[in-house]
């Protein structure tokens, strides 16, 4: 991969565009400044164009989309814990900012995000440094908000959950706070508005891993070894790819037809107290899954 326009970072949204990613904000290196600025990766050319700036303050672990060529971004927290609760849509063609008509949902940082079939998706998330999980979402469809069904209080609200779209379903994982070895994997279905929890076996210490959706199976890593969840059959496996680079954690990673593309996050250093972070990436190519069944959790 080429080497980015951007300073290293980590917490930056990251977007797949179909022929490669788009990166915004984050915290940028050292003194974890939140930023402002992006820029759009190209696969096939590996060529980075730089974003123009947004109406939006900077911010790292926002919400954000690639839909219809447009980027959406909402929510996030900036670095002195301010949580924000607004967002700016960026037309790719023209290359214009605009802001968002006032959301039904309040300020959060780290909310599920899934863009779909002209609809975002947006859900949970927590309120800032020392907040709780939050239980709800909401719809922006054509400049329109809409409230989702709240998830059952019977069920435990995922820590930083991740959203994924199978085309059935919207499938929301995270872990679970203060709890090792905990992660919680959801499915909610739009029409009905009906919720389901799904078996998830131990996938490593770490209550964050890093997730996307591959096609038809979603792949997991960051705490342990990879693995892939197929919805179809209801199964995990291990997944058959290893790599330093899935060894990071809240970088930037996207599925394309090229493969997986890396860029960026943060990682251990052995004998070092603090992460560090990285501004480069790759683009790793599987060739196959392997592995059975891990059985139920």
């Amino acid at each position: 991969m080429s080497p980015s326009p951007l300073k290293e970072r980590s917490g930056a949204v990251s977007l797949p565009t179909g022929k490669g990613l788009v990166i915004w904000g984050g915290l940028q290196g050292e003194d974890t400044t939140a930023s402002a600025d992006g820029a759009i990766y190209d696969v096939q050319s590996d060529k980075w164009s730089e974003l123009p700036s947004s109406p939006l303050e900077g911010r790292h672990d926002a919400a954000g989309a690639f839909l219809d060529g447009k980027v959406l971004i909402y929510g996030g927290e900036a670095d002195a814990f301010e949580v924000f609760g607004d967002g700016a849509v960026l037309d790719t063609e023209t290359m214009v900012w605009q802001t968002m008509p006032a959301s039904p949902l309040g300020p959060r940082v780290s909310p599920a995000s899934v863009a779909v079939s002209g609809k975002w998706f947006i859900w949970g998330g927590f309120a800032g440094m020392g907040g709780r999980e939050l239980r709800d979402g909401a719809i922006y469809e054509a400049g329109r908000w809409s409230v989702m069904a709240s998830l059952p209080e019977s069920m435990k609200a995922p820590y930083a959950p991740e959203g994924f779209w199978t085309g059935r379903e919207l499938l929301l994982l995270g872990g679970e706070l203060g709890v090792r070895n905990s992660h919680l994997l959801y499915g909610y279905e739009p029409g009905s508005g009906a919720w389901r929890q799904i078996r998830v076996p131990f996938l490593g210490d770490n209550v964050r891993v890093e997730a996307l959706w591959a096609g038809d199976r979603l792949l997991v890593w960051g705490a342990g070894p990879p693995f892939e969840y197929l919805p179809e059959s209801d199964e995990w496996r291990r997944y058959a790819l290893e790599s330093a680079f899935l060894e990071r954690v809240d970088g930037s990673t996207v599925w394309t037809d090229e493969g997986l593309v890396v860029w960026g996050g943060s990682y251990k250093v052995p004998g070092e107290e603090f992460p560090e972070f990285a501004n480069d990436g790759a683009v790793l190519r599987p060739q196959t899954s392997s592995g059975s069944d891990l059985g139920a959790c």
